[in-house]
């Protein structure tokens, strides 16, 4: 395809710097970071001091590789689409279990805006003094 390796989808590429590459940051982040479950997956966060996102992505019990691949693609993808979906600067990694096989990138989006909003804690009971 002509014109693809060069700039006019380099604004849709996902950077090598948006990844969370080294295990030394994903044992930081299982072991200070928040979590959130969702359904069959967690996300857990931890701030990164940066002023962007990363993501890490942690397969479990998936053994067939294409199986593995899919999801970490179709995760990849809905990162790349939306990178704040938490406040920037996060290092998050998503963590998923054997059941998690998601169809599509808005069907992780759906799963994902779920699970934030059954996280968030119930509003502050106003006081009358």
């Amino acid at each position: 395809m002509p014109g693809v390796a060069g700039g006019e989808l380099a604004g849709h590429r996902l950077p090598k710097g948006a990844l969370i590459r080294r295990p030394g940051d994903y044992r930081a982040i299982y072991r200070y970071g928040r979590r959130i479950r969702g359904r069959n997956f967690n996300l857990i966060f931890r701030p990164n001091g940066r002023g962007y996102n990363r993501l890490g992505i942690s397969i479990h019990g998936l053994k067939l590789a294409v199986q593995r691949n899919r999801v970490k693609r179709l995760i990849k993808e809905f990162f790349r689409g939306n990178r704040n979906f938490l406040p920037a600067g996060h290092d998050i990694v998503f963590a998923s279990r054997r059941e998690f096989r998601p169809a599509s990138p808005a069907e992780v989006k759906t799963l994902i805006q779920q699970a934030i909003k059954g996280s968030e804690p119930p509003p502050a009971k106003e006081t009358v003094a």
